[in-house]
């Protein structure tokens, strides 16, 4: 893959990624989380509940840690506002959204253990 082909690709995935993540924060609630501890149990969650899906919070906290990561302080507030930032940098969050297995969503929102 030329590097051209793999900055098409990361911006491709950058796109699909934050227009989700922009949607999902303005419908995400504190409520969302109050479930998902609900799910975890007593013992703050040190009892073995099965497998929890990533809330749609959750899915907002990792997009943005995901960014806050690789993002100048200036370029993370650029992110957070909605303006656009710089393809390279476009193709560096989607890097670490790849890293940490945020994309590809069919992966991420899969169901995990909580222990």
């Amino acid at each position: 893959m030329t590097a051209f082909e793999r900055l098409c690709y990361y911006r491709k995935i950058f796109q699909l990624t934050v227009d989700l993540y922009r949607e999902t924060r303005e419908t995400a609630s504190s409520a969302s989380c109050a479930v998902f501890w609900e799910r975890v149990g007593k013992n703050n969650g040190v009892e073995r509940v099965g497998r929890v899906a990533p809330s749609s919070s959750d899915f907002v906290a990792d997009m943005e840690l995901a960014a806050k990561k690789v993002l100048s302080e200036e370029d993370y507030s650029l992110f957070l506002s909605g303006k656009p930032i710089s393809e390279n940098l476009e193709a560096k969050v989607s890097r670490e959204l790849t890293r940490r297995g945020i994309w590809p969503f069919k992966g991420y929102l899969q169901a995990k253990d909580v222990a």
